[in-house]
């Protein structure tokens, strides 16, 4: 009889003991180590650099008409009536498809910053 008492006297200490856990000895706090990560964007390499033909506007009037008539047919051996000569208007075009292409490939790399920077923020 005065063993179960011991007993149950023993388990219950057993079970304070095993409760209170490190209480006893002391109280700790866990140690909390923040560490920032921030995210790497590779850098990507720029679109080439944008290089324009030249372009060149004849001003013509009833004056130099004849004089002007004449120094196109010398130089170019056709006579167009627009404003610039048929190289010229080829070298224009040029431009704008060259223009075109690097205002996308801007927005391209524009668009992939911003991308990753908005994920950064969301997270």
């Amino acid at each position: 009889m005065l063993r179960n008492k011991y007993l149950k006297i023993l388990s219950l200490l057993l079970v304070t003991i095993s409760l209170t856990g490190c209480k006893l000895f002391g109280e700790t706090k866990p140690e909390i180590e923040y560490i920032y990560i921030e995210k790497e964007i590779p850098i990507q390499e720029r679109p080439r650099g944008v290089r324009l033909h030249p372009v060149y506007f004849h001003a013509v009037s009833e004056r130099n008409l004849d004089e002007f008539l004449e120094m196109y047919r010398n130089r170019y051996s056709v006579v167009a009536f627009f404003a610039i000569s048929p190289v010229d208007y080829e070298n224009l075009s040029l431009n704008v498809a060259e223009l075109r292409r690097y205002i996308e490939q801007q927005q391209s790399l524009i668009l992939y910053y911003e991308s990753n920077i908005m994920s950064d923020k969301d997270n």
